[in-house]
């Protein structure tokens, strides 16, 4: 099926690319996500991805934390880069020490709702309020 997305001519690596898949995007990245909110239905087929990529985000996040206090705290060799980016680092690390772990990411499970509930409230009243709770959530950056 990413064929479809992706054209006919291009040959991705299914095992790493990150772009068809957002599991296997790198510590690094999931780490500058914004917040995030993941919703999905329990009978998806993509539920355990969801609940995988929510999972890898949180950890991500963590152990960045963990590396900004080593960082920091000159328990690591520091680079020319770390050196010249300690207030930046001491910003970044305030801002995720000041967050919870439900700041960076909440993860949302209909109970009994399949693939594709957005794109039929008519026969599914209920995914109408879900949408519009999603579309009127304000995030704070």
């Amino acid at each position: 099926m990413a064929i479809l997305y992706i054209g006919p001519y291009r040959n991705p690596d299914f095992a790493t690319d990150y772009h068809i898949s957002p599991i296997l995007t790198p510590d690094c990245l999931l780490a500058q996500f914004p917040p995030l909110m993941i919703q999905c239905g329990e009978k998806d087929p993509f539920v355990d991805d969801s609940v995988i990529f929510a999972g890898r985000v949180r950890e991500a996040k963590s152990a960045r934390i963990i590396e900004l206090e080593m960082a920091l705290s000159g328990r690591r060799v520091r680079s020319e880069e770390d050196l010249a980016s300690v207030e930046e680092m001491k910003r970044e690390k305030a801002r995720l020490t000041s967050e919870s772990e439900s700041d960076w990411v909440q993860l949302v499970l209909l109970a009994d709702w399949s693939h594709g509930y957005l794109q039929m409230p008519t026969l599914l009243p209920k995914a109408r309020a879900v949408s519009h709770a999603s579309h009127s959530r304000k995030v704070v950056s």
